[in-house]
């Protein structure tokens, strides 16, 4: 109850909070100052011993409340967090052909959405940071900023509903362990604001070259080329197609031989995929085997083979040939897509330095690192 209710009699007239009257208290006697003995330290510290303490009661341990409802587990197979796996990949290091082993639970569709969101959320990254830095009071953990910058880029770039993004996205974030469900909040309520920034989105500024990249082409070419270079790598690139000698193949044709699709084709659904009439390869990097042209036969090394395409030219070619890589992992990969087009090569994990031929060779294509 208020002072003011608790005695309205006692109230100050003049408008102050309202408090009962005391009466004045009688001023306190002054009582006279011990006498001082001197003691000897010994015993003024054995006078200052102090009085034993009572020991406290324990106290009753409740277990703490779960004031979250237990966080639905996300399938190992979801496509969003699948991309988070090569975001992180990415962050340590690596490339994304490399953390494709973090795909192999998905199907080829998921595979292919999945390779789509991590490509998609580092080709924005600069327009994601520009939408997301008005709406941080600080700087999230790696793994929050990448799930936030993953969830805009859907929104933004890709058109994807504001409510699935979210939805989604703050899923992941429960999923994710105890410092992730302290972040859903946060996530869900910046994630809603940031899907109405799509003017925001549109005026920033592609990302940067890093500085000992942009500073060379700026003194050589000037730093329009250097800006032009920057909105190039914000464009998707299209999807080409290698055929093997015979077969029908989708898309326009090219003068190099190659078969070029718009971006964001789905791979998986176009004709011959399960025929093994063709595989996916940049034109440019079908240009190194056309040069060589392989003839049947022929003992052709591939060195740094891997993720196998020009692997796949030789031996649709007739050739004999040896893929060697150095990661077992990325061999996996052309294994796989041999087995699909049904052509045939021998593998071989090993260092191209240390390796030696066991009988001579026709031929040795090296194009390292792939120039594309």
């Amino acid at each position: 109850m208020d002072k003011q209710d608790d005695n309205k009699t006692g109230a100050d007239q003049n408008g102050a909070e309202a408090r009962p009257r005391r009466k004045p208290r009688a001023p306190a006697r002054a009582r006279p100052d011990p006498p001082q003995v001197s003691q000897p330290e010994a015993s003024l510290a054995t006078a200052a011993k102090p009085k034993p303490r009572r020991p406290k009661r324990p106290t009753k341990t409740k277990p703490p409340r779960d004031r979250q409802s237990t966080p639905r587990p996300i399938p190992p197979s979801d496509p969003r967090r699948a991309a988070l796996a090569l975001l992180a990949a990415v962050r340590e290091g690596a490339t994304l052909t490399e953390a494709a082993g973090a795909l192999d639970a998905l199907s080829p569709a998921d595979r292919a959405r999945a390779q789509r969101l991590a490509a998609t959320a580092l080709r924005f990254r600069g327009r994601a940071d520009a939408v997301l830095a008005p709406l941080l009071h600080r700087a999230p953990r790696p793994e929050t900023a990448e799930l936030l910058q993953l969830a805009v880029a859907e929104m933004l770039a890709l058109g994807e509903a504001p409510h699935g993004a979210v939805n989604a996205a703050v899923a992941l974030a429960r999923a994710s362990g105890p410092k992730g469900q302290a972040a859903s909040g946060m996530v869900n309520a910046v994630l809603r604001r940031a899907a109405g920034a799509q003017a925001v989105w549109d005026a920033a500024a592609p990302a940067r070259l890093p500085a000992w990249l942009r500073a060379p082409i700026t003194a050589r070419w000037g730093a329009d080329v250097a800006a032009a270079i920057e909105a190039a790598h914000e464009a998707a690139p299209p999807l080409d197609l290698t055929v093997k000698p015979g077969a029908a193949l989708p898309g326009a044709a090219l003068p190099t031989g190659s078969h070029r699709l718009p971006p964001g084709t789905q791979v998986t659904s176009l004709d011959g995929y399960a025929a093994g009439d063709w595989w996916v390869q940049d034109a440019a990097a079908a240009l190194p085997v056309r040069l060589l042209a392989p003839q049947p036969g022929e003992r052709i090394a591939d060195l740094c083979a891997a993720p196998g395409g020009k692997t796949l030219q030789l031996a649709a070619a007739g050739a004999q040939v040896t893929a060697i890589d150095l990661s077992p992992e990325r061999l996996d990969r052309v294994a796989e897509n041999l087995a699909r087009t049904g052509l045939s090569a021998r593998l071989l994990a090993a260092d191209a330095l240390d390796w030696r031929p066991d009988a001579p060779l026709d031929a040795v294509l090296l194009d390292a690192p792939c120039s594309a």
